[in-house]
């Protein structure tokens, strides 16, 4: 399932983050596994992974996004948001990390 999805943006410096609502009562968590960035370079197209576990993910407390590891998690590990709610952060150029 999609969280986000867009056409072409234009080539230059970009910040995506997460803002993850605390969890109703009863309700389930967020689950987040990858960011997939996929960058047109002349005749063919890119794709970088940045997986949850990249350290270039920040997140605002680290401790509380726990890890969780399960059969078709990409790289076998996802993050769960904290029950409160919290937010990620990653910022890129194209395919690489700022």
């Amino acid at each position: 399932m999609w969280l986000f999805k867009s056409g072409a943006f234009p080539e230059r410096h970009y910040n995506m983050t997460l803002i993850v609502d605390g969890v109703s009562p009863g309700g389930p968590t967020f689950y987040f596994d990858y960011l997939r960035v996929q960058v047109a370079t002349g005749l063919s197209v890119e794709t970088a992974i940045k997986d949850d576990a990249d350290q270039h993910w920040v997140f605002d407390d680290p401790t509380s996004w726990e890890a969780v590891h399960q059969t078709g998690d990409y790289l076998y590990e996802t993050r769960q948001s904290p029950n409160a709610g919290g937010t990620s952060e990653i910022a890129f150029y194209g395919e690489y990390y700022d």
